[in-house]
């Protein structure tokens, strides 16, 4: 395998000549399946011929990809690191593709757009009227976290990025405030403490809070909250999921941290309701 000598440049110019779409595929199915075979079958190539192209990649870095188990392979560190990127470039090719395809057959401009899930609402009260306006323009969405959608933006993948603020955005990328939002705690509609006019961090103690992944901004919001005399205390599954998130709240001992405009969403269904705390995010 390659030295830990080599220069970042070095390493980028011998995966660029040497690293196919192939390879990428074959990385996010073995990452997707857990077995070489299986993802070997997936993309095409035989068994050998997988083995080889992943130790070709292992010897290219200078590093193991994957740890073997009893039932087959899993990404180690490393692997989790290069698959996540060869994930994105696949994404970023096909949303290449998707454009090419438009612009072939419809003859459209194409706005390529990035929105986190809260941005949903925003998205189908405006996007009808605009499509209206400029019949002429396609407009291809994709849903993903503002920490994935903000690289691509800078990469030119995508044209337009609904996100929550990021302190970290780069100089050469405006932004502009659309909406306001806020943090709310939410439980089954029959919980008992929803019949209660208000709520304290101090009346949830004894449950278990439904919070989303690090990284996300309702998330930091409760680490603060732990930070109280009186901590809430995280359920063992962090989520995005609004089906998700309903359908844990059916248990009792549940409650959820959400944004209010995913929230209002579980509402409106009467899938979950809103309790009397105030919360900022």
């Amino acid at each position: 395998m390659s030295g830990p000598t080599d220069t970042s440049d070095a390493l980028y110019n011998r995966l660029l000549g040497r690293v196919r779409m192939r390879h990428l595929q074959l990385l996010v199915a073995i990452s997707e399946l857990g077995s070489i075979q299986a993802a070997a079958d997936s993309v095409g190539l035989t068994q050998p011929a997988a083995t080889h192209a992943i130790r070709e990649i292992e010897g290219l870095l200078g590093v193991e990809l994957f740890e073997r188990h009893s039932r087959g392979v899993r990404p180690n560190e490393y692997g989790l690191l290069v698959i996540g990127f060869a994930r994105s470039s696949l994404m970023g090719l096909r949303r290449s593709t998707d454009t090419v395809v438009a612009l072939r057959e419809n003859g459209a401009a194409v706005v390529r757009i990035g929105a986190i899930e809260a941005a949903a609402r925003f998205l189908c009260s405006i996007l009808p009227g605009f499509s209206r306006r400029h019949p002429g323009v396609q407009l291809l969405v994709t849903e993903d976290y503002g920490s994935n959608l903000l690289p691509q933006l800078v990469s030119g993948q995508l044209d337009l990025v609904l996100s929550r603020y990021a302190d970290d955005c780069p100089g050469n990328v405006q932004c502009t405030a659309l909406l306001d939002d806020k943090a709310v705690v939410v439980a089954n509609p029959f919980h008992v403490l929803t019949r209660q006019p208000v709520v304290s961090v101090e009346d949830l103690s004894e449950y278990a809070w439904i919070v989303a992944p690090a990284g996300i901004q309702t998330r930091s919001l409760f680490s603060l909250l732990c930070e109280q005399p009186c901590a809430p205390r995280a359920a063992p599954v962090c989520t995005t999921s609004m089906p998700l998130v309903a359908e844990l709240l059916k248990d009792h001992r549940h409650v959820a941290l959400l944004p209010q405009s995913l929230a209002d969403k579980l509402i409106e269904w009467s899938l979950v309701k809103g309790m009397g705390m105030k919360l900022r995010s």
